[in-house]
């Protein structure tokens, strides 16, 4: 193992980009309310919504003033959040998106990374959107805790220790997700262990969190042998319920629509969020739902990056910009 660079600490990445008064009153505010509704204290439903993850500026950007015009119009029936995903796993190598590995066709080091990634929020935050991200590397968070309003521990990292600490000793919404085995006991225990207070060791020093009140159960589905599971069924929620009331815990409930719940097929995601508004379950309180300026996606391979559609998932199939507004019109 070979060392590349020393980070700078987090917060003389925060004193270069910082965030103004204005700016900092509308984050409080956002998470406010995506934390009222995760504590029953808001009828509004919350809609996390954006790409995969993170690709070119300007198509994120983009994507954010058109997302901007629809929360604008949705505001009294629904709390968009955007997703800003700057780091995501891979099941093997290659591109680390914009945290690693930088814009497609870039090349930088995780330090430039950092800065793009925080400069890119800022830039959404702007256009006045509240931001969610995912907590791929725990060890970042000092980075990016005063400007995201929500997080989520993804399916891979939901049984991991040091995920679960930085969750519970954070004082914004975080959503665990369900494993990809969809083993509801699993997910339950990470709800608990991010509830409550923990001794954490982080970044070289110890430390004691006070527990989580905001956490709550994210379900994307399950896959085995590469066959993909809903379970936002009225079976699969009774189930989870159960094992809920067995630990003597409650969670308010959102649901990813896309991932295994959608068999990955981005256009079925309006009629998973039309299947669950009939099913009427007021622990259901809102939705993740994957979405870029056009619907699909396209091959990422290394030869094919000046060729690439902006605004065109790289990664998972995405619902184009145009049919969100649609579907939370009509829902």
């Amino acid at each position: 193992m070979e060392l590349i660079e020393k980070l700078l600490e987090p917060e003389e990445i925060k004193q270069e980009i910082s965030l103004d008064e204005k700016l900092i009153e509308k984050i409080k505010q956002d998470r406010q309310e995506i934390n009222d509704i995760i504590l029953w204290k808001s009828n509004k439903k919350l809609i996390i919504v954006g790409p995969c993850s993170v690709d070119f500026e300007d198509s994120i950007l983009d994507y954010a003033r058109k997302l901007k015009e629809i929360s604008d119009k949705v505001q009294d029936n629904y709390k968009i959040v955007m997703r800003t995903y700057t780091a995501k796993p891979r099941t093997t190598v290659w591109w680390k998106w914009v945290l690693y590995n930088g814009e497609l066709g870039s090349e930088w080091n995780l330090a430039t990374g950092i800065v793009f990634a925080r400069k890119l929020m800022k830039q959404v935050i702007e256009i006045w959107l509240p931001i969610a991200d995912e907590m791929l590397y725990p060890e970042l968070i000092p980075y990016f805790d005063d400007i995201l309003s929500y997080i989520a521990i993804w399916a891979r990292s939901s049984e991991n220790q040091s995920h679960r600490e930085v969750a519970s000793g954070l004082d914004i919404a975080v959503g665990v997700k369900n494993p990809t085995s969809g083993d509801v006991q699993v997910t339950v225990n990470s709800l608990i262990a991010t509830r409550n207070s923990q001794q954490a060791l982080l970044w070289g020093m110890q430390y004691e969190t006070k527990g989580n009140p905001y956490s709550h159960i994210l379900l994307r589905g399950s896959s085995f042998e590469g066959l993909s599971k809903p379970n936002f069924d009225e079976g699969s929620i009774r189930k989870l319920k159960d094992t809920l009331a067995d630990k003597w815990i409650k969670s308010k409930i959102i649901v990813d629509l896309n991932h295994d719940n959608s068999g990955k097929n981005g256009l079925k995601q309006p009629e998973n969020m039309k299947n669950l508004l009939e099913m009427g379950d007021d622990d259901i309180v809102g939705y993740m739902i994957e979405s870029y300026i056009y619907d699909g996606n396209q091959k990422l391979d290394e030869g094919n990056i000046a060729g690439l559609k902006r605004g065109l998932s790289v990664t998972d199939h995405c619902l184009g910009v145009e049919k969100i507004e649609k579907m939370l019109e009509v829902f």
